[in-house]
């Protein structure tokens, strides 16, 4: 009985060590983001992005099984097209802007304006889509805004944040990542059935919400700018 009352004693002592721990790793994490509140907001990039990428492949799936839009296969093979389109935007974004942009805060921020820029422009012509090639140009559009989004979010945490914490703060980017993409499938899942939307007006739905997140990010650059600029002046 003695061995016994020590292995749970032991065991007690193991998960109490265990819980400090952690609660003084988040509580480290924690002081550092209120310390640095523009790491909250750069670590919300991704989450916004996943918001929108969340519902693509929900509205995929239905441009792929209407009649009309399958000029380049069956569903099947109309789909394919479509998922190549999303490989050839996240390609062609990041290249392309990294020939534009140095890897400094204000400029990986602009990008990350112009990723949502990409996100309502690629929603925008696909929901006036009449055939399967403005949905692929969408795509592609959309896709490139994506790629841009999650490179250079990526990037923007790499600089900002101390790699002491820096694995801390990734596990709350991606948790709020996960969040915001998983609870865009299910209202937009949920809009289609139940108000019956076709895909050309889930994508408006989905187009209008990037236009305000354009907004928000677009706002917060020229925030964040002035910030930047007055402490360098100090």
């Amino acid at each position: 009985s003695t061995v016994v009352v020590e292995k749970k004693t032991n065991k007690r002592s193991t998960l109490s060590l265990l819980f400090c721990s952690c609660s003084g790793d988040l509580k480290e994490v924690y002081n550092f983001m209120k310390n640095n509140p523009q790491i909250i907001a750069y670590s919300a990039l991704k989450g916004s992005g996943a918001s929108v990428w969340g519902p693509s492949d929900l509205i995929s799936v239905r441009f792929a099984g209407e009649s009309e839009f399958q000029t380049l296969g069956d569903k099947d093979s109309t789909l394919g097209v479509i998922f190549s389109c999303v490989g050839i935007g996240c390609l062609i974004g990041p290249l392309v802007l990294n020939k534009l942009t140095k890897q400094v805060e204000k400029d990986l921020l602009l990008a990350s304006v112009i990723a949502s820029g990409l996100f309502f422009l690629g929603y925008t012509v696909i929901s006036i889509a009449n055939d399967i090639t403005l949905v692929l140009l969408g795509t592609v559009i959309k896709s490139s805004g994506s790629a841009i989004l999650w490179v250079y979010s990526t990037i923007l945490l790499q600089i900002g944040v101390p790699q002491n914490v820096l694995g801390r703060v990734f596990s709350f980017e991606m948790a709020l990542h996960t969040l915001c993409e998983g609870g865009s499938q299910i209202f937009v899942g949920y809009a289609i059935d139940h108000w019956v939307l076709s895909p050309q007006l889930a994508s408006w739905l989905v187009a209008c919400y990037c236009f305000i997140l354009l907004l928000f990010w677009s706002y917060y650059y020229r925030f964040r700018c002035n910030q930047i600029d007055n402490q360098e002046k100090n």
